[in-house]
């Protein structure tokens, strides 16, 4: 891993998988990185290196 933000994002990325493989479809995540959360939600353009993550 590289920066703190991609090391959050493969958290988020992980943790949402766990949860869909024990059968949760509704996962809520928080995050303290307002620039993450905005490129989950789409609000902002995902940087190219977290693209493959995300």
């Amino acid at each position: 891993m590289g920066s703190a933000i991609e090391t959050e994002a493969e958290a988020i990325r992980w943790a949402v998988r766990t949860m869909s493989g024990f059968g949760y479809r509704n996962v809520v995540v928080e995050t303290d990185s307002l620039v993450l959360s905005r490129m989950i939600n789409g609000v902002e353009d995902t940087w190219p290196i977290l693209k493959p993550i995300l």
